[in-house]
């Protein structure tokens, strides 16, 4: 993607709402984008976004192969009202987020977290980001935990109806020289009023 969305209104048949959230822009004398890579529309009607990592645009025959420098929308989540195309509240995360999952009461927002590189160094973070949609604010006010695992979750998350229980799939890799990290694992967290962590 070209980090544009587009929001159709399906009964008209016609474009509601386009929002350029990551789309491309030059750093010093080359371009960088990032990626609209997944979303979802939560039971509060609201709609979630998250990016990718800086790119090269897909496509431009460039002699480099990584851009310039960081996309400022990069591994960004956005929170959308989709009616009107608004930006809520938005949070960049450290991370690549991967996959999103949210509460049948619109509670807990959870938020895959991925490995990504940084030049030639490999950033090795993997785990669940945890929002409380309840709180006011922007998108740090609303971080209620970070829970690290040693392997990457992708996409594999789901929350309980009432928000009160996350659960996340960690999977094993190998690092370069053959190390073995994490295992397959169900991981479930447990929020709510005096739980260790709370959410």
């Amino acid at each position: 993607s070209d980090g544009r969305l587009f929001l159709f209104d399906l009964e008209r048949g016609r474009l509601k709402t386009l929002l350029s959230l990551a789309t491309p822009m030059v750093l010093g004398d080359l371009p960088v984008s990032a990626s609209l890579g997944y979303g979802l529309f939560g039971p509060d009607g609201l709609l979630y976004v998250v990016s990718g990592e800086s790119t090269l645009p897909y496509g431009m025959p460039l002699s480099v192969d990584r851009p310039a420098g960081p996309h400022p929308a990069a591994r960004t989540l956005w929170a959308l009202d989709p009616e009107t195309g608004r930006i809520l509240w938005r949070f960049v995360s450290p991370f690549r987020l991967q996959g999103l999952a949210i509460s049948a009461n619109a509670r807990t927002l959870a938020a895959a977290a991925g490995a990504f590189r940084r030049r030639d160094v490999s950033v090795r973070q993997f785990g669940v980001l945890v929002f409380n949609l309840r709180k006011k604010g922007g998108g740090l006010s609303r971080l209620s935990g970070y829970f690290p695992t040693a392997g990457p979750c992708f996409f594999h998350l789901a929350v309980s109806p009432d928000g009160t229980l996350v659960a996340a799939v960690e999977t094993p890799w190998r690092d370069e020289w053959g190390r073995l990290y994490g295992k397959y694992r169900l991981l479930v967290l447990r929020g709510g009023p005096g739980a260790s962590p709370g959410f």
